[in-house]
């Protein structure tokens, strides 16, 4: 069940493990099962790669680690697999304990329901797109298991359906900062903390005017910083739309020209000279096919493609020949390719969801003007106090000063 990835590090082991794509429901409770065992130390589960880092106690060993994993998945499965009674006993209805809802033990939790609908839909969902290792499968293999026929493609009736079923072929889009947070980001930093400090001291000591012009200063200032900011997303934003990118696909027999977000898992693409990929696709006919995959793998280096199957199933992403990948190039010659995965299933889509999840880091300018005010800060409140050392010694009184 479970396909070990990573374990060449003693007491660290990264498996994958089926069921985990795309369920944080799953992944938290899967954590949870596996932080209850002495043996090991931490888990961390992924629903986006489907995978699970554990480190463990070295002597315990690889095969009874693995062994662990699978059974406290199987504790999780047990509570989304177990039949319901076809005659239940009336009873009163009982609010479970905190404890066995932790568990996973109490019939008819929320916890419960939650997790058999999310591994549902996870199955519902990936069915066709990350069940099998494409490019170790033959092509008449990957043809049956996505429902597809090299010469006539998918129907449109079926095209409709499973277009309603996964959704458009589409990478996930961030979600764009709300306009009160770009306008309350413009006051969190240590000068604007320090003018604000000076505004409410100027306030309580009977500098009103004083207060006021600082305020001003503040307030402009952010409201400058809000309307760059703001036209800087818009632009970005409109720079998505701006290109639409478009496909051949071959459907019912016919070849037709198709927006790429309409692109679903069996559909048969044509690739030539110039093209765009516009999903995750198996090969199944090719003629001095290259690919240039510099934007996914950093190779620059065109890739020739092949149909045959690849022999080892965990061949890595640039070593697997008989597939094409959303957001590549076409370089030269043409093929034909099946899709076998759309949106954030793709390898681009799960690089954009998982760049969704970290935090974005700041530009070398934004360091260096930070330092700038933490320096100005720290520069200023030096004089201020030398100044105001010297007025008490010269005999000013303390509130003045």
């Amino acid at each position: 069940m479970l396909e070990a990835i990573h374990t060449a590090v003693p007491g660290r082991a990264r498996f994958r493990v089926p069921g985990l794509n795309g369920s944080n429901g799953v992944r938290e409770h899967f954590e949870k099962v596996l932080s209850r065992r002495g043996e090991i130390k931490s888990a961390s589960a992924s629903s986006v790669t489907g995978t699970v880092l554990v480190h463990f106690d070295p002597a315990v060993g690889l095969a009874g680690i693995r062994q662990s994993i699978e059974s406290a998945f199987n504790e999780i499965s047990g509570l989304v697999r177990k039949p319901a009674d076809p005659k239940p006993a009336k009873a009163p209805k009982k609010t479970p304990s905190r404890s066995q809802q932790e568990r996973g033990l109490a019939s008819d939790t929320p916890l419960r329901v939650s997790v058999r609908e999310q591994l549902g839909r996870m199955s519902h969902s990936h069915e066709a797109q990350a069940a099998h290792d494409w490019h170790a499968c033959s092509t008449s293999k990957v043809l049956a298991l996505v429902d597809s026929n090299k010469d006539r493609g998918l129907p449109v009736s079926v095209v409709q359906e499973r277009l309603k079923r996964h959704g458009p072929n589409a990478l996930p889009e961030s979600s764009a900062r709300s306009k009160w947070s770009v306008f309350a980001g413009q006051f969190m930093s240590l000068p604007v903390a320090l003018l604000g400090a000076a505004a409410g001291l100027s306030v309580v000591t009977g500098g009103l005017v004083d207060a006021i012009v600082i305020a001003g200063v503040v307030v402009g200032n952010a409201v400058i910083g809000y309307v760059t900011e703001s036209e800087s997303e818009r632009t970005i934003q409109s720079l998505k739309k701006v290109v639409h990118p478009v496909a051949r696909v071959k459907r019912g027999g016919e070849f037709s020209k198709v927006a790429a977000d309409e692109i679903v898992v069996g559909d048969l693409i044509v690739l030539r000279s110039g093209d765009y990929v516009p999903a995750d696709a198996r090969v199944v006919e090719a003629n001095q096919l290259s690919i240039d995959e510099s934007a996914l793998t950093g190779e620059s280096v065109p890739v020739t493609k092949e149909t045959a199957a690849l022999r080892l199933k965990n061949a890595p992403l640039a070593d697997r020949k008989n597939m094409v990948y959303m957001g590549t190039l076409v370089l030269g010659g043409h093929g034909l390719a099946v899709v076998v995965a759309t949106g954030r299933f793709t390898e681009m889509g799960q690089i954009q969801t998982l760049l969704q999840e970290t935090t974005t880091p700041e530009t070398p300018i934004e360091r260096q003007l930070s330092e700038i005010g933490d320096h100005l800060v720290l520069l200023s409140g030096a004089i201020c106090g030398v100044v105001f050392g010297l007025g008490l010694v010269r005999g000013f009184g303390l509130m003045y000063m």
